[in-house]
């Protein structure tokens, strides 16, 4: 299975969740760095979430170096 787990909402819709210590190994980066960077809580994030917060960083980065 790839690193992204199919997780069960309460509705049963079927999410892409990605859990952050096998995202953490892959980059090479520390999983509270990654937390911490991108505003994120707990152990899974949904990879819409994941997707938001790093747009979220690219465009705080992008402004702070104009």
């Amino acid at each position: 299975m790839s690193t992204l787990e199919i997780g069960k909402r309460a509705e049963n819709k079927d999410v892409d969740m990605v859990k952050l210590a096998e995202l953490s190994e892959l980059a090479g980066v520390p999983m509270e760095y990654i937390k911490e960077e991108l505003l994120l809580d707990g152990e899974e994030v949904s990879m819409e979430a994941l997707r938001s917060s790093m747009l979220n960083l690219l465009d705080q980065t992008f402004a702070a170096n104009k």
